[in-house]
């Protein structure tokens, strides 16, 4: 049985990538008995695409034993048991209804940012690598050359050997990001080609004599330029 679980940023995805996605998603099913996608929350474009296609794809490869697992957090969600969990529970976590076959609880992922309830950000990314911990593939919606948590966590997998990264991304886009860095500013210049020679934001933030937040907010108004370009002046 294969094990599949996806990651990726919150940018819209494109109809090339798209394309890609849907080819990949063919061919892994297509060459399984068995297999199960896994999702802590189907909220963002990649991961919605992603559940759409593997619905129609399915239908096609009959032979092949598909299930949609949706993984529950324990801090959001306390049940007795899996079968308790309502149904509008699974639908708010961005699934249509029906889709879901199976529902698995996370275990309780306690730390600093547990203690805290504004970090939320910081918890559902630990959950997600217990998901990606169970899983055996991992397919990918990002670009290597926009610095970021979703590039700095695939590099670190990619190191393990129990799991297949599969990239899925615009070529097209690639070529369009190192035209967009130069028209940024040369302070968001600086910091974009400082996070991809490995630097980090304190020793960025020191050099530029910004706070730790202020860089980071920097870093991601640069990274959505990069993928989008500039912005056209309203006539």
């Amino acid at each position: 049985m294969r094990r599949v679980c996806f990651a990726g940023v919150a940018y819209i995805i494109d109809q090339a990538a798209k394309a890609r996605l849907f080819e990949v998603l063919e061919q892994i099913i297509s060459e399984e008995d068995r297999m199960e996608f896994w999702y802590a929350g189907c909220y963002d474009a990649f991961e919605s695409a992603a559940l759409e296609y593997i619905l129609k794809i399915k239908d096609s490869y009959p032979s092949c034993d598909v299930e949609i697992v949706a993984v529950m957090d324990p801090l959001k969600y306390e049940h007795p048991a899996l079968e308790d969990i309502p149904k509008e529970t699974i639908e708010a976590q961005g699934f249509p209804q029906g889709v879901v076959a199976r529902t698995e609880f996370a275990p309780r992922l306690e730390g600093k940012s547990e203690k805290y309830e504004n970090r939320f950000i910081t918890h559902s990314r630990k959950v997600d690598r217990w998901v990606m911990d169970q899983c055996d593939t991992l397919l990918v919606f990002n670009y290597d050359s926009i610095p970021g948590p979703i590039t700095n966590m695939v590099r670190q997998i990619q190191k393990k050997d129990h799991m297949t990264v599969i990239p899925i991304f615009n070529p097209d886009r690639v070529k369009a990001i190192e035209e967009n860095l130069l028209t940024l500013s040369e302070r968001e210049q600086i910091i974009i080609q400082g996070l991809r020679s490995g630097r980090t934001f304190q020793s960025l933030g020191e050099e530029l004599g910004v706070t730790l937040n202020r860089i980071q907010q920097i870093a991601n108004r640069a990274g959505r330029r990069l993928y989008y370009g500039p912005k056209k002046r309203r006539i």
